[in-house]
């Protein structure tokens, strides 16, 4: 049987039309290494010492789709017999195509012309149309769940009869004993679930230990603040529309990714790529997550952990600011594990790392959690879906999607993907190496 949990593994054809060009499939074939698509492209798997008609021969018979930029000179280069890619006629051709199953290959509408032409082995198949760059992410948005085979639309199960008494008792959550001072709230109490708590200079914070790991909680008073980007937030997503969210109750949120120490103790195996006991666990699914904490909670009865809405994470991440990151309007990679290749905003290249780091080896921002930019990318509770207009008040997300919700990018990721707006989504089922958690808990 196949490992599904492999990431699915996709081939680019194009044309080598112009620099920017190249720059464009390049950012593309980037993106999709960060949505969990293993992509095979030239300009990272070919070397001076390569042969290429191998290459797109292997690359082409070994994936499991294939993505075919369609420009006009591919398209012409196509049709006279030419190929797409230099030898590449030499290996794709009218025969090969009807060879292989047709949902194999997606063609990728790279146009500006009023008539979008595909090679016409092609004809009648579906495209992505990426020609108006104001379509980006709609289009990215249907290209990726294809690639996951998942559906745009998933039908919703069939709910009970409104009338039945299903028996569930409603979640009472105790109060933390609070106190303001100078504006600061602080909690007076150690809570009953909790080892021992004080204050310092980010606030209050509370810790639990299982076996001899500890874990330290911060409070996250509640308020209102913009969740989203600004329109004129250089490099933004257009699933950032900013608008007004409170948060009606406050809540604890760890001030670390979940190490693999404690993932250790609590699960007793490591699936981690990069090992070291302070290290963030990754290669983790939302399901994973969702088991480690039902497990831990059931080891520790009232300790009630959870992972935290989106709405929470971003509030906790932003911790006050209005900038792009809490650190400000830019960052480098002495405070966030990120690949440093690729700076945000024109700013300074700095180191790739190419790996995790140790928890708290960064600054934390200002209220006290540890690189909650980069690192790994952390898993909330909510299903993926798009901002309202509208304010909000203590949002959880829709209802159900297909895809789980991940924020704060990785030691993979570009720049852009770090800052504090920025979102990302996965099936929940799927585990990367770039991918961890943080534990939330309600009051």
């Amino acid at each position: 049987m196949a490992d599904t949990t492999l990431p699915p593994k996709v081939f680019v054809s194009y044309s080598h039309d112009s620099q920017e060009h190249k720059e464009w499939v390049l950012s593309l074939s980037k993106k999709l290494m960060d949505d969990g698509i293993d992509v095979i492209l030239d300009q990272w798997d070919i070397g001076l010492s390569s042969n290429e008609i191998k290459f797109m021969n292997r690359g082409i018979t070994e994936s499991s789709r294939v993505l075919i930029i369609c420009t006009e000179i591919y398209v012409d280069k196509a049709n006279a017999g030419k190929g797409g890619v230099g030898y590449e006629g030499t290996i794709i051709n009218e025969e090969f195509y009807e060879k292989l199953e047709t949902n194999k290959f997606i063609p990728i509408i790279r146009q500006n012309t009023d008539r979008y032409l595909i090679p016409a082995f092609l004809k009648g198949q579906i495209y992505a149309n990426f020609s108006d760059n104001a379509d980006f992410d709609k289009e990215y948005e249907k290209l990726i769940r294809e690639l996951h085979n998942e559906p745009v639309l998933k039908k919703p199960p069939v709910g009970e009869k409104p009338f039945l008494n299903t028996g569930v008792k409603p979640i009472i959550e105790t109060q933390p004993q609070i106190i303001t001072n100078n504006n600061h709230e602080f909690i007076s109490v150690t809570p009953n679930w909790a080892t021992f708590s004080g204050q310092d200079q980010y606030g209050s914070y509370a810790d639990f230990t299982y076996i001899s790991v500890t874990q330290r909680m911060r409070w996250i008073k509640p308020g209102t603040f913009m969740m989203g980007s600004p329109e004129n937030e250089p490099e933004k997503y257009d699933d950032e529309r900013q608008h007004r969210v409170t948060l009606t109750r406050g809540y604890w949120l760890a001030e670390t990714a979940v190490t693999q120490e404690l993932w250790e103790a609590v699960m007793k195996e490591n699936p981690s790529t990069f090992r070291g006991k302070n290290r963030p666990v990754e290669t983790v699914s939302w399901k994973d997550s969702v088991r480690f904490i039902q497990t831990i909670n059931d080891l520790n009865p009232g300790l009630d952990l959870r992972l935290p809405t989106e709405a929470e994470w971003e509030y906790a991440c932003r911790a006050g600011t209005e900038t792009p990151f809490s650190f400000g309007r830019n960052i480098t990679t002495d405070q966030v594990n990120y690949d440093g290749n690729y700076p945000y905003a024109k700013g300074k290249k700095g180191k790739y790392r190419e790996e995790t780091v140790d928890v708290k080896s960064l600054p934390a921002n200002p209220w006290g959690l540890y690189e909650i930019h980069g690192n790994v990318r952390e898993w909330c509770s909510d299903w993926y879906g798009g901002y309202p207009e509208r304010a909000e008040i203590d949002p959880r997300g829709p209802e159900n999607d297909v895809l789980r919700v991940m924020r704060g990018g990785s030691w993979s990721g570009l720049g852009r993907n770090v800052r504090s707006a920025n979102r990302r989504r996965d099936v929940p089922g799927n585990r990367r190496s770039n991918t961890g958690f943080r534990l939330a808990r309600g009051q």
